[in-house]
């Protein structure tokens, strides 16, 4: 048994033979590389029983041997592939479970009848070769893998390095991507090549995912909380990847979208325990994600929830159906702008660095006495604090309620948003049913100014589709005036109806007593 930690690099055909002759990657090598032609078959039972506790079994030729292998999740937050590692050799191409010691494992096998329902699944096909790497007082192995992985009629290229650690410290692997980034580019790969396999039997589309239930506990310092909702926030963008990616569901988008506001927000509530050149760099670059991720989502709400719903009243008015044409246009390019922020090499090096900062430590201002006891507070003091401002700022901006512009009511919506995001991070501390009120009274101000904001947004969106539908014939100047009116029309229509509501939801949140007080 032992434990696999690593990160995968997806390359282009052409990226990976650059890689290959690096002369970076061969000042780091301890010795030649090795190359070898892995041949390997995935097993599982029919109702993959495998698959649903997140093991992988394999058995693998290696030169003449068969090399049996079976992966567990270790169940670790982290931005590397962390699995525990049973291989044994076997006697030919099929499983043998009882050459595995563990009890555990054995007394599942037994339970779950696995040894006579284990069937082939998929195949992987490659070359790889390897290559020792010292960086510092750490020894990463180098795999760079070509093939292919076969499902049936169904067939995946498999084109990707591997950055494994085998001996000293994770955060050098981060460290190594980022140095090899300078000389090819390349993409994180999240799936493991069981994922990609079990994916190639059932055709199945990539799903945009929520954040995981997060909680944190009141023993954690500062440091340790700061840590693990940076992780979750994380792990929320790279799942959404592929959905995104594939724009399949207006979801997938939205999702990865939530992860780096979620992001934004709490490095903005713990600034004052972030490095000042970390914090300048994780403003600067999350600022930019957001706002090359942002109009997809934009034009997405614009379409679905004030044109649809505009056109389902007005089902015979031409100037919105022309509308919806050019709005339709402007939607896929600011998918196809998300796209490519994506596949971005910034986007790519801005993963690295914040996984890195987070293994070693490095993003935290350990420069003071203040900032090193800050962050070795418990969590619960720092937490309290942190709301406690957030939650006055909030009633000073809303205090004159009855007397505000619909700017003012806009930043309140904002105010409101920044309250929200930490009080959702620090839920675990404070009594479930508070922590519930609480984030509900927080949405309902959100979703009472939603108006409010799909105005503010939408007041840029029609400048665009007013330059999109605009032009020098009189009949489609006339349109655009017509769809544009509408549209303001039914903005106003319901900010009024939603500023009518606000004075009984700010009264029911003001009245309340918050879960950290």
């Amino acid at each position: 048994m032992n434990e696999e930690l690593e990160l995968k690099l997806a390359l282009t055909p052409q990226e990976l033979a650059r890689l290959r002759r690096n002369p970076f990657v061969r000042s780091l090598a301890t010795r030649r590389a090795s190359t070898k032609r892995l041949f390997s078959t995935y097993y599982d039972t029919p109702e993959q029983s495998l698959r649903r506790r997140g093991m992988a079994l394999r058995v693998r030729r290696v030169g003449k041997d068969w090399v049996q292998t079976l992966k567990l999740p270790l169940g670790k937050v982290t931005g590397l592939q962390n699995y525990r590692e049973f291989e044994v050799n076997v006697s030919a191409d099929k499983p043998e479970l009882d050459r595995i010691e563990d009890p555990a494992l054995r007394q599942l096998f037994a339970d779950e009848k696995l040894v006579e329902n284990l069937k082939p699944v998929f195949t992987t096909e490659f070359a790889r070769s390897s290559v020792p790497l010292r960086l510092d007082d750490s020894e990463v192995e180098l795999a760079l893998d070509q093939g292919e992985i076969t499902a049936g009629e169904a067939r995946m290229p498999i084109c990707e390095a591997e950055l494994e650690l085998v001996s000293g410290r994770a955060d050098k692997i981060y460290e190594l991507a980022l140095a090899l980034r300078q000389q090819v580019p390349f993409r994180l790969e999240t799936r493991t090549k069981a994922a990609r396999g079990y994916g190639l039997t059932e055709d199945a589309k990539a799903e945009p995912r929520r954040a995981t239930a997060l909680r944190l506990k009141s023993k954690m310092t500062v440091e340790q909380a700061f840590v693990a909702v940076a992780r979750n926030c994380l792990a929320q963008i790279r799942a959404n990847e592929a959905a995104a990616l594939m724009a399949e569901d207006v979801e997938g988008i939205h999702q990865l979208r939530v992860g780096v506001r979620r992001l934004r927000a709490l490095v903005s509530a713990f600034k004052a325990v972030i490095r000042p050149s970390a914090l300048r760099h994780l403003k600067e670059e999350l600022s930019w994600l957001q706002g090359e991720l942002g109009p997809a989502r934009e034009w997405d709400v614009f379409a679905e929830e004030t044109l649809r719903p505009l056109r389902a009243r007005l089902p015979e008015d031409q100037s919105l159906a022309v509308m919806a044409t050019h709005v339709e246009a402007a939607r896929a390019a600011a998918y196809e702008r998300a796209h490519d922020v994506l596949l971005n090499q910034r986007y790519t090096e801005l993963l690295l660095r914040l996984e890195m900062w987070l293994e070693s430590g490095g993003w935290a201002a350990r420069g003071t006495a203040d900032g090193a006891a800050t962050l070795a507070m418990p969590i619960g003091r720092f937490a309290a604090g942190v709301l406690e401002e957030r939650s006055r700022k909030l009633a000073k901006a809303a205090h004159k309620h009855g007397e505000m512009s619909e700017v003012e009511f806009h930043a309140v919506r904002i105010l409101a948003k920044k309250l929200r995001y930490p009080t959702e991070f620090f839920r675990g501390l404070y009594a479930r049913k508070a922590v519930k009120q609480d984030l509900k009274k927080l949405a309902d101000i959100q979703d009472t100014l939603g108006s409010l904001n799909d105005a503010v947004v939408g007041k840029g969106l029609l400048e665009e589709i007013e330059r999109r539908m605009t032009s020098q014939a009189a009949e489609a100047d006339c349109l655009a005036d017509t769809a544009l009116g509408l549209v303001h029309g039914w903005h106003a229509a319901c900010i009024e109806r939603d500023l009518t509501r606000f004075a009984a939801v700010w009264a029911s949140f003001a009245g309340h007593k918050p879960c950290w007080r």
